[in-house]
């Protein structure tokens, strides 16, 4: 779990920075304030570094979602159906979020559409998943013995 949380951390800290560099190209900005680790991404331009950003989103949805699995592995002794209700709340989250998106571009509400994708995308890189599923199935399952039963 504490892999997964400084995943987040790592996440957070790359993508801050990336908006800075965003923000310094788009508002044409004299004064910026991100690491000088970053210098390498200076000859893209904004549509590359967002981009960038989205291909940096399905990377951290993956690995926390791989991680998710190992945990669930680690916590159960039957992990199969825990694994299958977070495969399926993966998909219906990245659905809902590629709709969300799709639907912004369509309708000409692109700030809307983005916000909200990127709102589900951001679910999907953090420990709430697992969390939710973990926590359903100790409370719904009836295979997992009692702490006090032997």
């Amino acid at each position: 779990m504490i892999v997964i949380i400084a995943l987040g951390f790592l996440r957070d800290f790359i993508f801050v920075n990336i908006n800075y560099i965003i923000d310094r190209l788009y508002f044409n900005l004299d004064v910026y304030y991100y690491h000088s680790f970053y210098d390498f991404l200076e000859p893209l331009d904004v549509s590359g570094l967002m981009t960038l950003k989205w291909i940096l989103t399905l990377i951290f949805t993956i690995i926390n979602l791989l991680l998710s699995v190992v945990i669930l592995k680690q916590l159960f002794v039957k992990p199969q159906m825990p694994i299958k209700l977070l495969y399926l709340g993966y998909l219906t989250l990245f659905v809902i979020a590629g709709l969300f998106f799709l639907f912004g571009k369509v309708s000409g509400f692109t700030e809307v559409g983005y916000t909200l994708a990127r709102r589900f995308m951001g679910v999907l890189q953090s420990p709430v998943p697992l969390m939710i599923v973990a926590t359903a199935h100790l409370l719904f399952d009836r295979d997992i013995p009692a702490a006090n039963s032997q």
